[in-house]
């Protein structure tokens, strides 16, 4: 599938929830992406700001990565943060899970995301569904709540996969 093909599945919106919007992500989203991921860089591996010359290359090179989906959450016609989901091998690997504008915090938006994202993975090419986070991440327990658990512990990072089963709804 290619990535226009994907941008098309995905109107007007991935998964089957009218109060969440998955969006696959588009040139014009890159100064958002790059706002957020500069502004929530010490829950991230790369920790460095990124420039608007990095994303723009880093947007280059995604596009040319078939199995490599970046999404933008929308919730009350708002976009409140993105998620990407990839192949590595063969497994899925969540990645660059983001809430952007944190006044939509706890609401249940980006958990409903979560699962639409994880399913539709499911459903494209049944495999693993994980994700390394760093330990000093809250977002772990987020995870945990959201249907992943911890597989593994090393130094800096757990890793964790997905069962579909949220611990709440």
């Amino acid at each position: 599938m290619t990535k226009k093909q994907f941008a098309l599945l995905c109107e007007p919106h991935l998964g089957t929830d009218p109060a969440v919007e998955l969006r696959a992500i588009q040139a014009s989203d890159q100064f958002k992406l790059r706002d957020w991921k500069n502004r929530n860089r010490q829950f991230f591996f790369f920790k460095e700001l990124i420039s608007e010359s990095a994303q723009q290359e880093w947007f280059g090179r995604y596009l040319t990565r078939d199995d490599d989906y970046m999404f933008v959450v929308r919730a009350e016609e708002c976009s409140i943060g993105c998620m990407g989901i990839r192949m590595l091998e063969d497994t899925w690997d969540v990645y660059n899970v983001i809430l952007g504008e944190l006044r939509f915090a706890r609401k249940g938006y980006m958990r409903r995301a979560l699962q639409a994202m994880c399913r539709w993975a499911a459903e494209l090419r049944p495999m693993r569904i994980s994700a390394k986070v760093l330990k000093d991440n809250p977002a772990i327990n987020w995870y945990c709540r959201n249907g992943f658990r911890i597989v593994s512990s090393h130094v800096d990072y757990v890793e964790i996969e997905w069962d579909g089963a949220p611990a709440h709804s």
